[in-house]
């Protein structure tokens, strides 16, 4: 065996040591094909509405925290967990795009969307999921300066 070929198989067994069930492996690659097809899309709707960058940059961050954080034990639980994403998500973006303009009114709820976030983990998995991405759709939609450009009657997003 040469020393380039010796070299393959010490990292391949390295690697194979690391993850023997390339769990962390398939985990990895579930999340940046979540990351890429999400800013895709989103990067085709920002611009078919005329918005920034940004505002689809908060989508891929959402689908990055959905993607890894559902660790429900089933595949079934799995993939509701991942069906029902959206409502938590949707709900806290609309709620910080409507008091991003608001600057006390928007700290009062930020300190209410973590406190819920943290109890409703004591549901389990999908607790967990749901308190962890309505926390930060809800902090990234409160701070970034293109939602504080929404009025109340616009919501989740797309103003101007």
């Amino acid at each position: 065996m040469t020393e380039v070929g010796a070299q393959i198989d010490r990292i391949r067994v390295w690697l194979i040591a690391s993850d023997p069930g390339l769990t962390r492996f398939r985990m990895a690659m579930t999340t940046t094909l979540t990351l890429v097809v999400a800013l895709g899309v989103l990067y085709g709707i920002t611009k078919a509405f005329g918005q920034p960058i940004t505002v689809a940059l908060l989508g891929v961050v959402i689908a990055m925290l959905s993607s890894a954080a559902v660790n429900d034990p089933d595949p079934r639980q799995q993939t509701i967990t991942l069906l029902a994403m959206p409502v938590p998500a949707a709900a806290a973006v609309t709620l910080g795009a409507l008091l991003a303009a608001h600057k006390v009114a928007g700290d009062v709820v930020f300190v209410a969307v973590m406190f819920t976030g943290v109890y409703i983990r004591r549901f389990g998995a999908r607790g967990m999921a749901f308190g962890m991405v309505a926390f930060m759709a809800y902090f990234f939609a409160l701070l970034l300066p293109e939602f504080r450009r929404c009025e109340a009657h616009e919501g989740a997003g797309f103003c101007s």
